[in-house]
């Protein structure tokens, strides 16, 4: 213990009620950027600022992915989701349009048969993913003043069984998957069936932007046609994969939003959307609905489904232990500051199932001032370890999961089946000693 906090201590022992801990606003220090990105304008809506029955119609086949246990039946055909706030667990600016809503998506979808919706083979490649997901239509403010987080309990439906998942990172990425019964109130989209897309035709995608309420954003145009995919400047956030995109003049489905650019930017201590000129950046992908077809109409040729692409983490060998990914640059954690630090490990791959491992190496001249905790890809916040004003010791140096015991159950860690960012939120909670996050890695082991 440091001689200043022996000094800090005494007084605070004989008078608890007098100790108060210093809170500051200063932004986070970060050791790396986060990924979403804005082409040009923000043509993203609300369903509330929409007046165009054409789009609002096409809306309305839209679904959002949500874990079944973010999902609770309130009674009287109501059920509540569980949200996460989009400014906090983002650190968003100020400036930043919808930081007030809820999130909760983890990626999005569309009605195309009355029993069959289509996403992003990422978003569900397997039956686990299938068991745990809901899908569920009316996550989305239509009216001023709505509440995204109540939904119709009718509106909620389950995964049956998947027809064929894909997701080739440098192809065609979807999902065809069949529901536990047919959708009432609500009407399949048309799909592009003869034809093609060309360079300069405009689209609109409806979707679920960073886990928000349903977002319409037209005003895109295809910038380059590639093999089992188009690229396009549609402003779409990580949430958005899985997403109905639309030819803006018929109105039919031309694909699904897969890919795309970094979303988004740090910037004076809170993250702004990226912004990029309508030609420029990476641009996002979207699979040709083409792909998909014969998997909604049932004329797929039987055989072996297409490889993934490798990813550092195979998820096929569940009995191999593999180090996913470490952030190794030093930073120093901000004095007596609850913003903290955030150290972001942006991953191509997801556990899967995969028992995770958070392994951290953080040098503190007092420990017991540290409040550390993990977020997850959706955002999803695991408190690892809590402050604790007697434990004086040194530094918090291991594994959560193995040497150290986590605040809070490392289980929910395992179901995130989403890349992304992940990111470790380290919080010095009292003045006097200080200390520097050297780095820490995720591992994912095996099947739990």
């Amino acid at each position: 213990m440091s001689f200043r906090r022996q000094l800090l201590l005494l007084p605070c022992l004989l008078v608890l009620s007098g100790c108060q801990q210093v809170d500051l606003t200063a932004g986070a220090n970060l050791v790396s950027d986060r990924a979403d990105v804005i082409y040009g304008d923000d043509n993203r809506k609300d369903l509330s600022q929409v007046s165009d029955p054409f789009w609002l119609e096409r809306a309305d086949a839209t679904v959002a992915l949500i874990k079944a246990d973010n999902i609770t039946d309130m009674g009287g055909g109501r059920s509540h989701i569980d949200a996460s706030s989009f400014a906090d667990s983002n650190m968003l600016c100020s400036s930043e349009p919808f930081r007030d809503q809820a999130a909760a998506a983890f990626c999005s979808g569309f009605l195309v048969a009355p029993d069959t919706m289509i996403t992003a083979g990422h978003c569900i490649s397997d039956q686990g993913d299938c068991d745990a997901t809901r899908l569920v239509f009316g996550f989305s403010l239509r009216n001023p003043g709505a509440v995204a987080t109540n939904v119709a309990t009718s509106d909620i439906y389950s995964c049956a069984s998947i027809v064929h998942s894909q997701s080739i990172g440098d192809g065609a990425d979807f999902a065809v998957i069949k529901l536990t019964r047919a959708v009432t109130g609500h009407q399949p989209l048309t799909l592009r069936r003869e034809g093609a897309l060309a360079v300069g035709d405009g689209l609109t995608v409806i979707g679920h932007p960073a886990g928000l309420p349903t977002k319409i954003a037209g005003g895109a145009n295809v910038r380059a046609l590639m093999n089992g995919f188009v690229r396009a400047n549609l402003d779409t956030y990580g949430g958005n994969s899985g997403s109905a995109v639309f030819n803006s003049q018929t109105g039919e489905v031309e694909g699904v939003l897969v890919r795309g650019e970094q979303d988004f930017e740090y910037k004076d201590g809170c993250y702004i959307s990226k912004r990029c000129a309508s030609d420029a950046c990476r641009g996002e992908d979207v699979t040709k609905i083409a792909e998909a077809l014969p998997y909604v109409d049932g004329t797929a040729p039987t055989g072996p489904a297409p490889t993934t692409t490798p990813t550092p983490l195979p998820s096929s060998t569940p009995s191999t232990t593999a180090v996913f990914a470490s952030a190794n640059a030093a930073v120093a954690i901000p004095d007596a500051n609850p913003a903290g630090v955030l150290s972001v490990i942006a991953a191509a791959d997801a556990p899967r199932g995969r028992r995770v491992l958070v392994t951290v190496d953080v040098r503190h001249t007092y420990r017991g001032d540290l409040e550390i905790s993990v977020i997850t890809p959706g955002g999803r916040e695991i408190l690892l370890k809590e402050q604790s004003f007697f434990d004086g010791a040194d530094n918090v140096q291991g594994t959560y999961g193995l040497d150290l015991t986590s605040a809070q159950s490392l289980a929910p860690l395992s179901e995130v089946n989403l890349p992304g960012p992940w990111m470790l939120k380290v919080v010095d909670r009292m003045s006097a000693d200080t200390g520097t996050l050297v780095g820490w890695k995720l591992t994912f082991q095996g099947q739990i």
